[in-house]
């Protein structure tokens, strides 16, 4: 006998996955553009740490991340690819989060 689980409890679940998808390729883009002088090297280890940040948020808020994601790429599509420049609610606080983390993940890799 097989147990479903009840839609309510899988949609956590649905949107950590989100979220650890979507948070380190959004940054990867942003680093392209904030530092190209980065080389591929630097940006891998800087998602790596996105990655590593996000999964270690409790679930509340992995949840509320891949919200700002879906939005995030609804309003790319909408306005362009530089979204990152307008101050959109929500939408302008994911860029700062995983901006801000892959621009950290960044400088701690220069300093180990």
């Amino acid at each position: 006998m097989s147990v479903r689980r009840s839609p309510h409890r899988q949609l956590p679940g649905l949107l950590s996955r989100v979220a650890v998808a979507l948070a380190p390729k959004v940054t990867e883009a942003l680093l392209r553009v904030d530092l190209p002088e980065a080389s591929a090297e630097q940006r891998a280890a800087a998602v790596a740490h996105v990655r590593g940040a996000v999964l270690g948020m409790p679930d509340l808020l992995r949840c509320g991340v891949a919200v700002a994601a879906v939005g995030y790429l609804v309003a790319r599509r909408v306005l362009g690819p530089r979204v990152d420049r307008l101050n959109l609610p929500v939408v302008a606080e994911f860029v700062r989060l995983t901006r801000g983390l892959g621009l950290a993940g960044a400088v701690e890799r220069e300093r180990r």
